[in-house]
């Protein structure tokens, strides 16, 4: 390996380790505030548990075409 080569994967390495050891990005957006949206925008809110990996969702009935 070159010192280039070496010196290069040593910046990518600290790079990766500084990225990676930031601090948590909290969500843009609470559950309730988005299921709030839903229900102003006319949707139905489906909500899980606090501690639930995966967040709600809003369901939108489409419009019925003849």
């Amino acid at each position: 390996m070159t010192p280039r080569g070496a010196a290069a994967g040593a910046l990518l390495m600290i790079a990766l380790a500084a990225c990676a050891t930031g601090p948590p990005v909290p969500p843009a957006y609470t559950q309730e505030e988005l299921a709030e949206r839903c229900v102003r925008a006319g949707g139905w809110w489906h909500g899980v548990e606090p501690d639930s990996l995966f967040s709600g969702f809003c369901e939108y009935q489409s419009p019925r075409f003849p």
